[in-house]
């Protein structure tokens, strides 16, 4: 999302303290991970601390007890609700564009294809599917809650297929994206800011919450919940009806409530079976 204002600005819009050079230009609001020189950035969670480090972005927004050291800060009492009153602020500044469709795509004509989104070659997209509706995105604010505007874009690269009534959300800032050759089934819910590497498979009824990072050739089971901004390595494999919120940072195969390698949920679930057994052969006499 493009924005024309200086750190001091920005601070006097959200009710925040700069820490820093308040004359640093910022040109645009960009998630952590992918933010570069000019941009502003967030951390509203302890799940993107580890992106700090890494991160290139001018300055930072972050909680007003936050403990985060970084060149430029600007300090506020709910980094999400500061974000959403940027964004409300340059509304004008980033009007929608039609989307951008190669001629070469295959889209169910039951499908709906939102503005700010870019679909590449050969991408085959089936009935009931939504591109670039708005992520759920919502904060309390005098106890209500309070629209935060989704102001990014979608992108589908080449070769894609995207099953039947999935839904992609656009990103609140910067994009959601879905790599080159990945397959997605019918009925995935892909939230805002999700970025999916190349020639991923996503089996259906998976749900991805917002802000989540996959890499390349990473397989997801039926039914699969991926928490909010968890990062799962490339050359992953992951079993039907796994629950992951916490990231898997070293390739293999998981199963199960965690991330936990497939192996040991296979011996969970043996000993599992077994417990009435175990009880019963172990209960103490009367």
């Amino acid at each position: 999302m493009k924005v024309e204002l200086t750190l001091e600005e920005i601070a006097r819009l959200i009710d925040g303290t700069v820490l820093g050079d308040r004359s640093v230009r910022i040109s645009r609001l960009w998630p952590i991970r992918q933010a570069i020189f000019g941009d502003l950035s967030f951390v509203y969670s302890p799940k993107y601390l580890s992106s700090v480090e890494s991160c290139k972005a001018s300055a930072l927004i972050v909680k007003a007890d936050s403990k985060i050291e970084y060149p430029n800060l600007i300090r506020v009492k709910n980094p999400n609700l500061a974000i959403a009153q940027i964004t409300e602020h340059c509304t004008s500044k980033n009007p929608e564009w039609p989307a951008e469709i190669d001629p070469t795509a295959i889209i169910d004509s039951r499908a709906t294809i939102y503005p700010n989104t870019r679909i590449g070659k050969n991408v085959h997209i089936k009935a009931g599917a939504v591109i670039g509706s708005d992520g759920f995105g919502f904060e309390r604010k005098e106890n209500r809650w309070v629209k935060v505007p989704e102001l990014g874009s979608v992108v589908i690269e080449d070769d894609v297929e995207i099953g039947a009534n999935t839904c992609i959300d656009r990103a609140r800032l910067g994009e959601t994206r879905i790599g080159r050759g990945t397959k997605i089934d019918n009925l995935v819910q892909i939230g805002h800011g999700v970025y999916i590497g190349e020639d991923c498979l996503i089996c259906g009824c998976t749900g991805i919450a917002g802000s989540a990072q996959i890499g390349d050739r990473v397989i997801i089971g039926g039914a699969c919940d991926i928490g909010d901004g968890i990062e799962i390595v490339s050359d992953t494999a992951i079993g039907g009806s796994s629950a992951i919120f916490s990231p898997i940072l070293e390739s293999g195969s998981y199963w199960g409530r965690g991330p936990i390698k497939h192996k040991e949920e296979l011996k969970c679930q043996a000993l599992y079976r077994r417990l009435p057994e175990l009880f019963k052969n172990n209960a103490p006499s009367k």
